[in-house]
């Protein structure tokens, strides 16, 4: 993407714990997302979220009740906090006068032609009425999130990319507590972050962590594949802190922010032809 030109359309994808201080979902962090959301509205930048959170969202609902979660399925958890993830969105974004449309989908949506389309058509069409579109899977229907979760992996950021395809995104912001990917990356170290990384060149360690494990480790390794795929497809791709003021609008104006991955990946038929075995 052009250094100097203005994104049209983007994703951000956040964890549930980005969404979480002091051991609970914090109201002040959903405000602060939706007021860079709101700003880069009002200059034409249509924003996506990709957003996990329902299963605390379920815990919080549940101990509300004065219940014992202890032992609860995690897709029953889910589901139950549904009208509290999607409360605290539609409530950041309503004191903006912004309105949300939480859409929950699952990975059956993706290789079912008819689905695919009505999301494909759809979110452009929210879009335009000024609807920001919040998205998660469907836990309850779809326990793929849950499974992986586990492993510490968050199965939303290979969503989050699936949604940037489909959409028509040019930049994806994925947005994490770490704040990049760190130097000295499979020894866990408390390093520098890498500024930018081309992926078609990735550093030893990364290369191994992406290739031995499938899992690496956890949430971060996640990011870095679904940050490649975006990459290669020439979006404008971050993974960055939500904890650094304004990370949204500074990724907005391709400040730094965390790391940037890049792609020397020509736009050809032989990149078409790369990209679909990919």
């Amino acid at each position: 993407m052009e250094e100097n030109k203005k994104f049209k359309r983007i994703v951000v994808k956040l964890g549930t714990n980005v969404l979480v201080s002091k051991g609970n979902l914090d109201d002040l962090i959903y405000a602060n997302i939706a007021d860079q959301v709101a700003k880069l509205s009002l200059q034409g930048i249509e924003v996506i979220i990709v957003s996990s959170g329902s299963i605390k969202a379920g815990e919080e609902c549940l101990q509300g009740f004065k219940m014992d979660i202890d032992g609860y399925p995690e897709e029953i958890l889910s589901v139950a906090g549904i009208p509290n993830w999607t409360s605290k969105w539609s409530a950041a974004f309503s004191r903006r006068g912004i309105p949300m449309a939480p859409i929950l989908v699952t990975y059956g949506s993706w290789k079912n032609k008819y689905e695919r389309a009505n999301i494909k058509n759809r979110i452009p069409i929210c879009l335009g009425f000024g609807i920001i579109p919040v998205i998660n899977e469907n836990d309850f229907v779809s326990d793929k999130e849950i499974k992986l979760m586990t492993k510490g992996i968050s199965e939303n950021d290979r969503l989050a990319r699936m949604v940037a395809k489909l959409a028509g995104a040019d930049g994806v912001l994925f947005l994490t507590r770490v704040g990049g990917i760190r130097k000295n990356y499979l020894q866990n170290s408390k390093e520098e972050f890498y500024d930018v990384i081309n992926v078609d060149k990735l550093p030893l360690e990364l290369h191994i962590a992406q290739n031995v494990s499938g899992d690496g480790r956890g949430g971060m390794n996640a990011k870095l594949k679904a940050g490649i795929y975006c990459a290669r497809r020439g979006m404008y791709t971050v993974i960055g802190g939500l904890q650094e003021e304004d990370a949204i609008l500074k990724f907005a104006r391709k400040e730094k922010i965390g790391t940037l991955l890049t792609s020397d990946v020509p736009k050809s038929i032989f990149k078409k032809f790369i990209l679909k075995f990919f």
